[in-house]
């Protein structure tokens, strides 16, 4: 009877121990026991992938030997300061693993006791925060980074401010211009075409300034959360990391400052896309005879006079292989956006503008073409009369108007 207990009692024993090695060996973080003669007497399967050894490898050598560090054999040693009183050990350290890998662990190290309340050596489990340390430094490049960007969007913003009070002073002048000028009723569109651009500039320098103040706030939640991961790499608030995490939303931020910045940038080019152009229909500083391409003028006068066309009319291009021709850019510049505009207040609602150019027997043909009522027999000698016009032509029924060049 008594050999039957015994029995029981080690079966019992033999579970335990096996049941212990199980959770032992289940846990995240490397593990490994030591006893007060510095000696491993137990590691668990994550200690020796580390380690890159196996189990006969690791027990029975000294600890500094497997898997030290620079506080060996020094009064900080874990085994030296829970000897010495300490209830917990913890601190970060780099470790080097079996492939020469560097990384950073933080090792928690605590006693362990007899069944007689002696202490035979330490627990020490070490867990890889080398992925967690580098996601903080690449968060806090970020938001270094996020900074830069800021500064020089605020600059870019003043550069922009600045071009709109220099586009508003050129504005004022043509129109101290446009007084002295024979020409009045036609050089009045020019003023409404730099209202026009400057509507068109104020567009991009909105969502940059509305970009600027999102990312304002961005920075603000990964301060937050930079200062919620130095907490978390000292094993203090973890579950609080997570939390702010989903709360902060810094999955969604990471993905969407790069939406913003990539707005932000596509606005100051659609600006100096403006400018350009502006600049290239006017050439106020090429007076003379030039060889140019006329599908250019006609693209450049496009972009110029579009904010009079986008919301009455669909341009269809069919631009042809012409060669280069001699002439005044800024004349025929003019006298393209004369006949767009003219297209345009041709229409009632909304019409379509076709815009063709060929090369034919030594003469470049420029061709647009609209579907609006088109020009009345009794005018068609008036239409080179300065400070001729009519109104209300879409009130009276008529064919479409092709201007030939």
């Amino acid at each position: 009877m008594n050999w039957s207990k015994e029995k029981k009692i080690e079966e019992r024993l033999q579970s335990s121990h096996a049941e212990l090695d199980l959770i032992f060996n289940a846990a995240s973080v490397g593990m490994r026991v030591i006893d007060d003669n510095f000696t491993v007497i137990r590691a668990n399967s994550n200690f020796l992938q580390m380690v890159g050894l196996s189990l006969e490898e690791v027990v029975g050598q000294k600890c500094f030997d497997i898997f030290g560090g620079v506080k060996c054999h020094t009064p900080a040693c874990p085994l030296v300061l829970i000897k010495n009183g300490m209830k917990r050990v913890e601190y970060e350290v780099d470790k080097i693993l079996a492939d020469h890998e560097r990384i950073t662990c933080v090792l928690t190290a605590a006693p362990y006791y007899g069944p007689d309340g002696r202490l035979i050596g330490i627990v020490e489990d070490f867990k890889d925060v080398t992925i967690l340390k580098r996601s903080m430094k690449e968060l806090k490049d970020a938001f270094a980074e996020a900074r830069h960007l800021s500064v020089e969007l605020q600059e870019k913003n003043r550069e922009l401010e600045e071009g709109q009070r220099k586009l508003a002073q050129a504005h004022t002048e043509l129109k101290a211009a446009q007084s002295q000028m024979l020409q009045r009723e036609k050089m009045a569109s020019v003023g409404q075409l730099a209202a026009g651009v400057a509507h068109e500039i104020n567009n991009p320098v909105g969502f940059v300034t509305s970009n600027l103040a999102t990312l304002a706030k961005y920075i603000d939640r990964l301060t937050r959360y930079i200062d919620l991961q130095d907490k978390a790499v000292a094993g203090e608030a973890e579950e609080e990391l997570r939390a702010a995490r989903k709360e902060l939303k810094i999955d969604y931020i990471a993905e969407d400052a790069k939406d913003l910045i990539s707005e932000s940038l596509e606005g100051t080019a659609r600006v100096s896309t403006i400018v350009r152009e502006l600049k290239s229909f006017s050439r106020v500083d090429e007076v003379k005879l030039q060889a140019i391409d006329i599908n250019e003028c006609l693209e450049s006068t496009l972009h110029i006079v579009w904010n009079e066309l986008k919301y009455k009319a669909t341009v269809t291009k069919e631009y042809g292989d012409i060669p280069l021709t001699l002439c005044n850019p800024q004349q025929m510049n003019q006298v393209f956006l004369n006949f767009l505009v003219n297209a345009a207040q041709a229409f009632d609602k909304q019409g379509e503008i076709r815009v063709r150019t060929s090369h034919e027997n030594g003469w470049i043909l420029v061709s647009i073409a609209d579907t609006g009522c088109g020009i009345a027999a009794e005018n068609l000698h008036r239409i080179f009369e300065p400070l001729f016009t009519t109104q209300g032509c879409w009130q009276r029924n008529g064919a479409r108007a092709e201007h030939l060049l």
